[in-house]
């Protein structure tokens, strides 16, 4: 009866190491996942501090591009509003005529 006993509690005993080393091994998996996972985040963080600094740049030439029309317009509006243009007006609205196009 001893000697049963001995077993079983040697067959148990082989049962929970088995257990315990699945457990480890499941735990080992799970840290690589994890560190997987952190790899993948780091990557995540990267593209985004790319992508933001990109977006920077792409606000930066619009804002530039902008101010370059505006100094275009002005520079246009001052062509528009001087007195040569004004009275350069019937030239080139007789010039627009003899090639047939619309005043």
């Amino acid at each position: 009866m001893l000697r049963d006993d001995l077993a079983a509690a040697e067959a148990q005993q082989q049962m929970l190491r088995d257990d315990l080393a699945a457990a480890e091994a499941q735990q080992q998996m799970l840290r690589d996942d994890l560190a997987a996972a952190k790899a993948q985040q780091q990557m995540l963080r990267d593209d985004l501090a790319a992508a933001e600094a990109q977006q920077q740049m792409l606000r930066d030439d619009l804002a530039a591009a902008e101010a370059r029309k505006q100094v275009l317009q002005n520079y246009l509006d001052s062509v528009y509003a001087s007195t040569s243009w004004k009275f350069a007006w019937p030239v080139r609205a007789a010039k627009r005529l003899l090639q047939g196009k619309q005043p």
